[in-house]
Order: C-alpha cells, then sequence, then structure tokens
C-alpha cells in the first residue's frame, strides 16, 4: 500500500491506495494547481513503511514517473498481471429472491 502526503509547512496524507500509479496520478493533479508543491511518498508493508521518494518540484515528479515506467517495461507479464490481480476489488453478490 502507497501513502502521499503533501508538504505545506506540516504534512497531509491526500492519498492512500494499492497502486502506485494513483499515487503518481495524484501527484500530477496537485502539481498542475501548484508548480511548489512538495510531496512524500511511504510504501507500507507488513515488514515496516520504506520511503519511495521526496518529490519537491515538477522535474522531479517527472523523474518519479518515467523511473516507475521504465520499472515496469523490465516486469515480466506474470507480475504484471500478479500485479493486475492484486488491484482488482471483488465485489460480493447477495443472492436474489425470485
Amino acid at each position: 500500500m502507497f501513502k502521499l502526503y503533501i508538504d505545506k509547512g506540516t504534512r497531509k496524507m491526500i492519498d492512500v491506495s494499492e497502486s502506485e500509479q494513483d499515487i503518481i496520478d495524484t501527484m500530477g493533479e496537485y502539481i498542475r494547481n501548484d508548480l511548489e508543491a512538495r510531496f512524500l511518498i511511504i510504501e507500507s508493508r507488513p515488514d515496516g513503511d520504506d520511503i519511495r521518494g521526496f518529490i519537491r518540484n515538477p522535474e522531479e515528479y517527472v523523474a518519479y514517473a518515467e523511473h516507475y515506467n521504465e520499472m515496469l517495461k523490465r516486469k515480466s507479464c506474470v507480475e504484471l498481471k500478479r500485479d493486475i490481480v492484486k488491484n482488482v476489488k471483488v465485489k460480493k453478490i447477495g443472492s436474489r429472491k425470485n
């Protein structure tokens, strides 16, 4: 799970997602409105939290997004499928009475 914080004097969590792409998209939306927005990205795992990055300007945002895209290109089809399936939410459907 990824957590995104905006840093404007104090840190405030603005997004939580299983998908790193969602976090990148959220940062992009904020940067469009505020070129001075700064972010902290944390990956939460069972063995503890890991700082994924500090984004201080639009150039660092672009570099982070490009690094993410390059990482995706190196994944195998099986790894990509596993990531997609992990992010799919299953909706339980109750039984219908006729």
